[in-house]
């Protein structure tokens, strides 16, 4: 058969290989059209995660090292250095332990408002607000529990109440948005949506009851009988503890609720 008959030949016609006179491809004019090949591939591929350097050149790529200096969580980290400054100084000076604590405490009210405008909330931020929060407090009890020793079963339980409301709760709502949101509380305790849902409401609670256990931790040092420092921690600030325990307890029961239906359908499930 002859060279310009083969199907070889024929075939790179059709590619529009270059043939010599004699009607065989010659090597350098092969290896030109490889290497050609070889671009074009390269090319395609390139072309491919254009969109991807587009959107990175954008600032729209992220990678888990910027989730982890969002400005919100740096804020969540400086949170955990004030809380651990406000124990250590907590039986020795007693003023600057304080002062880190609030430092800490107003932290909480700032990284939800800079997520947002940053536009960076993430579910990292989210599990480090949540536990920050309740190491805190419970870290501030442990030590209301050292300074208040006949007292201290009390802080105990206020401790269980809400380390064991909030995590239940979290874990309940886990697959169904944000623990705080009115469409997930839709079918959860009255009080616990009048908690979350009115905003002044919640606002007293959270911040009566965090300076009911910082005023009681500072009248400790300052063995006061001031009538106004007396009618601040019980008339003022316990009522806001008194009711964050009763939605905290709710909170507990409506969460386990909710998980033992889920169980009871998955259950349910199986049989059919």
């Amino acid at each position: 058969q002859s060279p310009a008959r083969s199907p070889f030949l024929r075939r790179l016609r059709r590619l529009g290989r270059p043939l010599s006179p004699s009607g065989v491809p010659e090597r350098g004019m092969v290896r030109t059209r490889r290497q050609g090949l070889r671009a074009a591939r390269q090319e395609a591929a390139e072309a491919d995660f254009e969109p991807l350097k587009a959107s990175r050149a954008k600032g729209a790529w992220t990678r888990p090292e910027d989730v982890l200096l969002f400005y919100p969580n740096l804020v969540g980290y400086l949170r955990v250095g004030f809380s651990l400054a406000s124990f250590f100084f907590a039986q020795t000076h007693w003023k600057l332990s304080v002062l880190m604590y609030l430092l800490s405490f107003s932290g909480d009210l700032l990284d939800g408002k800079i997520a947002r405008h940053f536009d960076q909330c993430s579910k990292l931020g989210g599990v480090l607000d949540m536990v920050t929060d309740r190491c805190t407090t419970a870290g501030l009890l442990a030590v209301l529990g050292i300074l208040y020793p006949r007292q201290g079963i009390w802080f105990i339980l206020l401790m269980i109440i809400d380390l064991s409301s909030h995590w239940v709760h979290v874990v309940s709502t886990a697959s169904m948005g944000h623990h705080k949101d009115s469409s997930v509380l839709e079918s959860r305790s009255f009080l616990l949506q009048l908690y979350y849902g009115v905003y002044p409401f919640f606002g007293y609670l959270c911040v009566g009851t965090e300076i009911f256990y910082v005023l009681l931790y500072a009248n400790h040092f300052l063995d006061s009988n001031s009538p106004f420092l007396f009618y601040l921690i019980w008339f003022v600030c316990f009522p806001a503890c008194f009711m964050k325990q009763l939605v905290n307890l709710a909170q507990l029961s409506s969460a386990c609720y909710a998980l033992a239906e889920v169980d009871a359908q998955e259950r349910n499930m199986k049989r059919i």
